[in-house]
Formats: structure tokens, C-alpha cells, sequence
């Protein structure tokens, strides 16, 4: 499901140029903080994860994530993602009533454009009607330290739709998916974590579909 606006091919353009893309649309999935060069966990001032009771479209959507990593580190980085994923869509569920989808995001990205861009990636759906079924498969999940950006951490991600639909929630049918609105069937996605007082936040995400093409990924490694 996109969780931030599309990537335009005008946008992959520009950041084939970086060594990696961490610039489009920002912030996504569970809880984790990791000091490049081995400097030690801190875990104050976290956001909290989403409740297991707040979950999205309860007894139609499940998510299958890939097993977290071994290094404590990364391992709370990718948690720390994944409560954003979730968050992001209780908020769609709420139909806007939630925000602590926020709470995973920098003041940077929640200002200005980048917050203009999100919000009205959220409202879209929302204003849509769509809610979600069936099982969203996140893999190929990795954490690295971005070579181009210092200080940021790059989660990076798989996502498979194949089995998520979509459906009309005034009526409960399912419905075609609308890869404009919904995100395509496959995705990768890269979200670039930074420190905010001493707290990772998400300060951007980047979706790549086959259809816009990337010279950084290989679209069938998603597929």
C-alpha cells in the first residue's frame, strides 16, 4: 500500500544521481534506534509501537513480516518502522481520527511541503473510501548506514499486495485496486532514518515500482 506519494519517473531521475535514494515523499515499520560507528542503544523519548489492539481492519487484514535482525540495533530500527506501517494504516482505518503515525516522523518531513504531500496521500485514501483485506507481505527486509547521507540509517523493504485487496468501506465490496491511490501490487521501499534529539525518526521515504523504474533496485527481487 503507498504510504507516501508516488515516485514520478522525473523523480527516480534526479536521485539516480545519489547513491541512494532517500529524498522523494518521507517517512515507515516496528522500533528502533541504531548509533552508526557502534555508539550505544538509547531508548528514551521513543514513539510508543502500536498497541496490538489498535490494529487496522480487525478479522480482515493480516501482515507477514520477514524475521527482525539479529544486531539489537537494527533489529529495534525495523520494529520501530513497523509501528509506523501500522500506524499509518489504524489511520486510514480511523479515517484520519488517529495520528500517531506522526509521532515516527521528523519535524522536518511534518512541515511545510513534505506534510502537505503526506497528509494529502492520507486523505486521498481516505476520501476514496478504501479500506484493506487479506494479508500484506513485507520482505527482504535490510538496515545499512547510508553512504551518501551521514548519520542516516536506511530501512529497506519488499512489499507484496498480491493477496492485500482492496474494498469499498460504505459497502464492504471488494474493488479494483487503483495503483494511484492504493500503491502497486509490488513495491520496494526505502525509509531513511535521522536523530532528533537523540530519538530515530523517519526523515523520508521513497517508494520504486516497475512501472516507474529504478536504476537502484531490480524490480523482480520484489515480485
Amino acid at each position: 500500500m503507498r504510504r507516501c506519494g508516488a515516485v514520478a519517473p522525473a523523480a527516480i531521475a534526479a536521485l539516480a544521481s545519489a547513491a541512494l535514494a532517500v529524498a522523494g515523499c518521507a517517512a515507515s515499520s516496528s522500533t528502533s534506534q541504531f548509533r552508526p560507528g557502534g555508539a550505544t542503544l538509547q531508548t528514551s523519548s521513543l514513539p510508543s509501537p502500536a498497541p496490538a489492539s489498535l490494529q487496522p481492519w480487525p478479522g480482515k487484514a493480516t501482515w507477514k513480516w520477514d524475521p527482525l535482525p539479529a544486531d539489537p540495533l537494527k533489529r529495534e530500527l525495523v520494529q520501530l518502522d513497523r509501528a509506523y506501517f501500522i500506524a499509518w494504516d489504524y489511520a486510514i482505518f480511523t479515517r484520519g481520527a488517529s495520528q500517531q503515525w506522526e509521532s515516527y516522523l521528523t519535524p522536518v518531513l511534518l512541515s511545510g511541503n513534505s506534510r502537505a504531500g503526506i497528509k494529502h496521500e492520507l486523505k486521498q485514501i481516505i476520501a476514496f473510501h478504501h479500506g484493506f483485506e487479506g494479508r500484506e507481505v513485507i520482505s527482504r527486509t535490510t538496515v545499512r548506514t547510508s553512504p551518501s547521507l551521514p548519520g542516516q540509517m536506511v530501512v529497506d523493504f519488499c512489499i507484496n499486495d498480491a493477496h492485500f485487496r482492496v474494498f469499498d468501506t460504505r459497502t464492504g465490496k471488494v474493488i479494483p485496486r487503483d495503483p494511484a491511490v492504493d500503491g502497486d501490487i509490488h513495491e520496494e521501499e526505502q525509509d531513511a532514518f535521522s536523530q532528533v534529539g537523540g530519538v530515530w525518526k523517519i526523515a523520508t521515504i521513497d517508494v520504486f515500482t516497475g512501472t516507474a523504474g529504478s536504476p537502484l533496485i531490480s524490480p523482480p527481487e520484489c515480485s
